[in-house]
């Protein structure tokens, strides 16, 4: 279930669970200034994750800034440095919109599908020998 738009802004990170192997993370609303520190702390590896990859749900995410951009890129930074990979599902216009911008569509492992996020092993990753 999704809040509706005002808890969403007051919430923004509504679930931190692990499936599939990887920590799922679920944002709902927006993410700027005012929930990098939630966002960060979000953004790491359950102790009970068999696999190093996060996944963080942007699909009810209608606004971001670079404030998260931010806490993305340290996340996967730090995600990468452990064998995973930060895994973004986004299908918004807005946000989806400043990663393809910023050229960060290119670094981190964007899906449309939360399934498809949630694989092992991601399209990208696979291809790679």
């Amino acid at each position: 279930m999704v809040p509706d738009r005002a808890m969403a802004v007051a919430c923004s990170v509504t679930d931190i669970r692990v499936d599939r192997g990887s920590t799922l993370v679920t944002l709902v609303g927006e993410l700027d200034l005012a929930q990098l520190l939630a966002l960060r702390r979000a953004l790491t590896r359950l102790p009970a994750a068999s696999l190093p990859n996060v996944v963080a749900d942007l699909r009810h995410v209608d606004f971001m800034d670079c404030s998260a951009l931010r806490a993305f890129v340290s996340a996967h930074l730090t995600i990468a440095s452990q064998g995973g990979c930060l895994r973004i599902v986004a299908t918004q216009p807005q946000p989806l919109s400043l990663l393809r911008m910023t050229g960060l569509a290119r670094v981190f492992c964007v899906h449309d599908r939360l399934g498809s996020a949630l694989d092992p092993l991601c399209s990208r990753h696979s291809s790679r020998s």
